[in-house]
């Protein structure tokens, strides 16, 4: 949100429950720094 700007963590919980409600393509786009950050990232949203 507005409010965070730059802190926290992205919620890629709440991603994998946005992508089982919708039937358009959701990406994730948040904390991945690496290939490892981005198969965990993959792993948790589905």
């Amino acid at each position: 949100t507005r409010s965070m700007l730059y802190s926290g963590t992205a919620d890629w919980d709440m991603i994998h429950k946005v992508k089982e409600q919708l039937s358009i393509p959701v990406i994730a786009n948040g904390d991945i720094t690496d290939g490892q950050a981005a198969a965990r990232c993959l792993k948790r949203t589905g």
